[in-house]
């Protein structure tokens, strides 16, 4: 008998947290930011799906990318902030927050970058300087936030 309820609940338990796994799906969304001089700023939400249990919280992954372009569409540099988020559908809250950068020009280079988490937003900051000749000629600072809201949907 005793064989038999630890079957049961063994049975209980698999059928009620049963496992998801999706396809590792990415979507994305771009906006893009023009400046005077027709260099750009491309704005990229990559949101990746994860494992989800059945149960009242989930957790998904996903990162935002800025990508500073020059006029003709060539990529200066760029700053990423990637979040780890839990959402329940009626709030949400950023687990963990980092930064990457990447500079393809030779005249700009990255001078500092931090990222941080607050609520549910993860954010990153990166500042980037322009040489021309050895000599400092101008920075640019650019925050990237990551957002994800009760539902989960990143932003």
């Amino acid at each position: 008998m005793k064989k038999f309820r630890i079957f049961l609940l063994t049975l209980i338990f698999l059928f009620s947290y049963n496992i998801t796994v999706p396809a590792n799906e990415r979507s994305e969304t771009t906006v893009i930011e023009t400046f005077e001089d027709g260099s750009y700023i491309e704005s990229t939400v990559y949101e990746n799906s994860g494992i989800s249990f059945r149960s009242a919280t989930q957790k998904k992954s996903g990162h935002k990318t800025n990508t500073y372009k020059s006029s003709t569409g060539k990529t200066i540099w760029s700053v990423t902030v990637k979040g780890y988020f839990s959402y329940n559908g009626k709030g949400s809250s950023c687990l963990s927050s980092s930064v990457s950068t990447s500079c393809l020009n030779s005249h700009w280079k990255i001078a500092n970058s931090s990222s941080n988490k607050s609520g549910a937003t993860a954010t990153a900051s990166a500042t980037a300087k322009k040489y021309l000749d050895g000599k400092y000629i101008q920075s640019v600072t650019r925050t990237v936030k990551l957002t994800c809201n009760k539902s989960g949907k990143l932003s």
